[in-house]
């Protein structure tokens, strides 16, 4: 070798290399004459760096058909995912699709071990409603379900409610034949609307 030159030396351990995962690692080394000699010792503990998993987020609506590929860390690990809407693609990439999975907690197994991970579904809200004229009343039903809230738009104005129970006005001969009602509601985590333009007989 020349001098102040600099060799690279590689060597592939297969893990765990003893009991204590430990290697002592000795260089020795020597001037070009043989008169100067060096010798450095180095210990190094291999520590395996458990995988973990995660989602983009932790509550998803029961009514969500997309895919959603799990988060590895460190990224590359050999993983096995189980749980309620876990799907396997390819090799080694998991995905979870909320609509397959039930309502409420849901927990998944990393490499049969407990993740300590899991995400909520949530019941998607359904904005709907119907309506009818009877005489001189209009009358809106709320057909909604999945939720606990609920704010009405009707030509502008706005009506909020915490139950489902009918929304009626008396018509007049100075009432609009044409109105344009929207209906929007929610739960803890999620939302819908639902609007509609009906006409009356004045």
């Amino acid at each position: 070798m020349a001098p102040n030159s600099t060799e690279i030396i590689t060597h592939k351990y297969t893990l765990p290399v003893n009991k204590e995962n430990k290697v002592i690692i000795s260089l020795n080394v020597s001037s070009p004459d043989g008169i100067c000699h060096s010798s450095v010792q180095h210990e190094i503990q291999f520590v395996f760096e458990k995988p973990q998993i995660s989602l983009v987020r932790k509550v998803f609506g029961s009514k969500d058909k997309a895919s959603y590929p799990f988060i590895v860390t460190p990224k590359g690990a050999e993983v096995k995912i189980e749980g309620k809407g876990v799907e396997k693609k390819n090799s080694n990439d998991y995905f979870f699709t909320p609509s397959k999975a039930a309502i409420g907690r849901i927990l998944f197994k990393l490499n049969d071990e407990p993740a300590g991970f899991n995400v909520r579904i949530a019941e998607t809200p359904q904005a709907r409603f119907t309506y009818k004229q009877m005489g001189k009343q209009l009358i809106l039903t709320n057909k909604s379900i999945g939720a606990d809230s609920f704010v009405w738009i009707i030509n502008g104005d706005k009506i909020e409610k915490y139950n489902i129970s009918p929304v009626k006005f008396k018509l007049t001969s100075n009432s609009p034949k044409t109105w344009s009602i929207r209906l929007r509601v929610k739960n803890r985590y999620f939302s819908s609307t639902s609007s509609r333009v009906i006409s009356v007989s004045i």
